[in-house]
């Protein structure tokens, strides 16, 4: 489950990293989101792979949610994490290629099915 870490209000962020330590299941997006202090807190208290990059677009430019985690304390390889490593990871494990019929198809469970 995606929690969006929220727009602006210190207790509603602190409420969605509290909630996401809690519960194994939840994934931070970090869009609008205006402390680069806290995608770094969530990183290193949730868990480095359970913090998305997300762009607040039409209310915020890409570059200004690019910058939130250039500027938020983490390495760059952290960064990786943030912006590409965990997503993939997340998407790969709800979808996958059928090799050389340009196919996809879902898992649901243990269940696969094409769309």
């Amino acid at each position: 489950t995606m929690l969006h870490m929220g727009h602006g209000h210190g207790v509603y962020i602190d409420a969605s990293i509290k909630m996401a330590r809690r519960l194994s299941n939840l994934y931070l997006e970090m869009s609008g989101m205006p402390m680069p202090s806290k995608i770094y807190e969530a990183y290193k208290t949730v868990g480095s792979d359970r913090v998305m990059f997300g762009i607040d677009s039409p209310f915020h430019a890409p570059q200004v949610e690019i910058d939130k985690v250039r500027y938020s304390g983490l390495t760059e390889a952290e960064q990786e994490d943030v912006f590409y490593n965990n997503d993939s990871r997340i998407a790969s494990d709800f979808f996958f290629r059928i090799p050389n019929s340009g196919k996809c198809g879902i898992i649901r469970g243990t269940d696969r099915r094409m769309i």
